[in-house]
């Protein structure tokens, strides 16, 4: 048995969400609901809350609440032409731990700083 092509939440507005969880050996999944279609955590097969592995936003952590966002963005960035590949220096980090709060908002300000030791992609 294969996962759906696409796991995740997503907020469509107006109260309405659409949860795809993949959960193969589980007979039964719930959604808990934490506030109206937004903040939620799946329940697989009993009452403990586990957490959404394929969540977009983790807006307190990860042991926290996660919430169903919209995923729609207008982007404009259409004639960016990227970086050749040879020219990439790759950095991995870990939200949770890379900064002090742990948020993506928290890297920003190490932006610069990663671009001058010649860090081209996160």
């Amino acid at each position: 048995m294969n996962p759906p092509a696409s796991l995740d939440a997503k907020y469509f507005g107006q109260g309405q969400c659409q949860f795809r969880i993949w959960a193969s050996f589980v007979d039964e999944v719930v959604v808990h609901l934490v506030e109206p279609c937004s903040l939620y955590f799946y329940r697989l097969g009993g009452d403990q809350d586990y957490p959404d592995p394929a969540s977009r936003c983790q807006p307190w952590g990860v042991h926290e609440p996660y919430q169903a966002i919209e995923t729609e963005f207008p982007w404009c960035d259409a004639d960016w032409t990227g970086i050749f590949l040879k020219a990439y220096i790759i950095y991995e980090l870990h939200v949770g731990t890379f900064p002090a709060d742990g948020t993506f908002e928290a890297i920003i300000p190490h932006l610069p700083d990663l671009a001058d030791l010649g860090i081209a992609a996160i």
